[in-house]
């Protein structure tokens, strides 16, 4: 246990965590949570892989603001927006974590301009992943 994440050994042909993204992610706290998770397993170590689904596909996507608009209660606070976030833990852990967006769930939403280290895959791969990774969490819609 580091950092308190479970951080397991592997070979780099699996992955410690696979998290599947299937919310909306403006539709209550539950993505940012997994997004702490996929940064405090990054940050122990640990090999992660994110599949976007959905409305989840929207969080790579490029040509958005880097911070958030403005807030009423801090108007000389920024905040990052969720692609800026996304884009700085892709960054970050580049070694470590690995990116997918649904394609299917991509062109079915027009959200096909990703990242460039964004990965796209056919749905039906999902599987063959499931199978290598050590843990799977889903958040939002399964």
């Amino acid at each position: 246990m580091e950092g308190g994440v479970e951080v397991t050994t592997n070979n780099g042909d699996t992955w410690d965590l696979m998290v599947i993204l299937a919310g909306s992610p403006f539709s209550d706290e539950s993505i940012s949570t997994a997004l702490r998770y996929i940064e405090a397993v990054s940050q122990s170590g640990g090999r992660v892989l994110v599949w976007g689904c959905g409305f989840s596909t929207w969080l790579t996507q490029r040509g958005y603001r880097d911070t958030k608009p403005g807030n009423a209660m801090a108007w000389g606070t920024e905040y990052p927006s969720p692609q800026r976030h996304v884009a700085n833990l892709i960054d970050t852990y580049s070694a470590t974590l690995t990116w997918v967006a649904c394609r299917f769930c991509s062109e079915e939403r027009n959200l096909t301009d990703h990242m460039p280290s964004v990965r796209t895959k056919l749905a039906m791969q999902i599987g063959k992943h499931i199978k290598r990774s050590a843990k799977v969490m889903t958040v939002g819609l399964t």
